[in-house]
Formats: C-alpha cells, structure tokens, sequence
C-alpha cells in the first residue's frame, strides 16, 4: 500500500474528529423542549425504602406526657417489683472474687536518712498519700503491709516526698515510665 495514502487517511480522520460537528437550526431548542416534558425519574425503591424516607413524626402532647410518666415510672419501679435478685450492687463483690482476693504484701526500704517513705505503685493509682510506710526502727527500716491484688504491677518508692526509689529487693521493669524504672511485684492467685 502506499504510504501517502495511510497519511492522507490519517489527515482526513483527524480533521473529521477535531471539526465540531454543525447542528442544524433549531436543534438546540427541540432538544431543551423535548428535555423539559418529560417528566423527572421516579427514585428507585428497595423493599425498605419507607424507613428511609423523611417524614413529620407527629405525636398529641397528652399521648407525650403519658409516655414519658410511663418511661419514668418503669425506670423507678422496674427494680422494685422484680425484687431482690433483679438488684445489682456493684459495690459488694461476693466471696471468692477478685475484690476479696487481695492477698497482703510486706513493703520495706533501709533509709536511715529519710524522713518519710511511702509505697506508690499501679495499685493505688501511684498516690504517694495511700500507703506511707513507718518506721520500724532507728536504723532507717521503713515497713508497710498492704492487701494487694493477684497479678503483676508496677511500684517503687517515693523517699522525702520527691525521691523516686526502685526497690533493692525486686526486680525492675523493662520498660521505663516517665524516664524512671519500676520495681516489678508478682502476687501469685494460690495461698
């Protein structure tokens, strides 16, 4: 074939793709007119299609009041008329539970030049206030005994009010909090 003639073909495609085509007169408008009477898509409905459609909740105000009487009543009488056993109380834990299973734990430290030494740790929210420990002599024992839950937590020793002090006697945590080490306290389940 001749190559002249692929490229007068090509020419003759790309000017017929980029010449905007002419629309005869009035094509314009008919096109708007035929647009403008048909009438707008019906929304297409699934089986649920009523949940979803908006609409004015309307509601007589006696038939609001009464409602709202009931509600109230139900949440005041409802543990009531069950009894007893419908009533939890979420202070109370029953025997046997983690609440009673607090095991005690001795907490000591040798400082003889400390003026007061207090245990503060993940069970007790690491307040230095909850558990000051006393002194048990004059050459600086301080001692504490304290119910400690079973598991692992994390403690350590607040010296004078501002010294931290990790526990000689145990083992300290890997990870650092607060750029300090933890002493690390296992309390076994078993008596």
């Amino acid at each position: 074939m001749d190559p002249r003639h692929d490229e007068k073909l090509e020419a003759w495609f790309r000017e017929g793709y980029q010449a905007a085509p002419e629309a005869p007169p009035g094509a314009r408008e008919r096109v708007r007119q035929a647009v403008a009477a048909c009438p707008p898509p019906r929304p297409r409905r699934g089986p649920l299609w009523w949940l979803l459609e908006p609409k004015a909740l309307r509601i007589r105000p006696a038939v609001a009041v009464a409602g709202a009487c009931l509600a109230v009543a139900l949440a005041w009488l409802g543990p009531r008329a069950l009894g007893p056993a419908a009533r939890l109380d979420v202070h109370k834990s029953a025997p046997g539970t983690a609440a009673s299973a607090a095991r005690p734990v001795s907490f000591a430290l040798i400082a003889p030049e400390a003026h007061s030494v207090a245990v503060v740790g993940d069970f007790n929210g690491w307040d230095v206030r909850a558990n000051p420990l006393a002194r048990a002599s004059e050459s600086g024992a301080w001692v504490a005994v304290l119910p400690i839950e079973p598991g692992r937590h994390l403690y350590g020793f607040v010296v004078d009010g501002e010294r931290w002090v990790c526990d000689p006697a145990a083992p300290l945590s890997a990870d650092a909090n607060f750029g300090q080490h933890n002493s690390v306290l296992v309390v076994d389940n078993t008596l």
